[in-house]
């Protein structure tokens, strides 16, 4: 799947001269989620070329998994809901966004988010599982 994010982001860029940084930007935004590295190569990403919504969303969940990962919380908010905006359907980013609503303690708009990965990818065996646990331990709470 990665591989396939990669291939769709080097072809999608319509500025040749960004070409030549776009593999190694898109690598580093897949592949190395937990540092600065990865935000910055998802910015550059960002802002070199014309990309279809999909692929936006695509870029921002990862950068916002970056930012979650560095606890920049608001930061990271702002990536998923950007993502959810320009693809509505794309679950990963209401599913990265609820983890981060479990983690401000916001468990409301956490259980929404996580319902709402689990409508939007009922085949997805990662989704299902992992959503379907923390639903279950935000009710326990509750």
């Amino acid at each position: 799947m990665r591989l396939l994010i990669l291939a769709g982001l080097i072809a999608t860029f319509t500025v040749p001269a960004a070409k030549a940084d776009t593999k190694g930007d898109a690598d580093k935004c897949i592949h190395q989620p937990t540092s600065q590295v990865a935000i910055d190569a998802c910015t550059r990403l960002l802002r070199a070329g014309k990309l279809a919504p999909r692929m936006r969303a695509i870029l921002r969940t990862n950068r916002g998994i970056a930012y979650d990962l560095l606890k920049k919380y608001p930061l990271a908010l702002r990536d998923y809901d950007e993502a959810v905006r320009l693809d509505p359907t794309y679950h990963r980013a209401y599913y990265n966004r609820a983890l981060v609503y479990v983690k401000i303690g916001n468990r409301p708009a956490a259980a929404i988010d996580f319902r709402n990965a689990l409508k939007l990818s009922p085949a997805n065996s990662y989704t299902r599982k992992w959503a379907q646990q923390r639903l279950k331990a935000l009710q326990k709470r509750h």
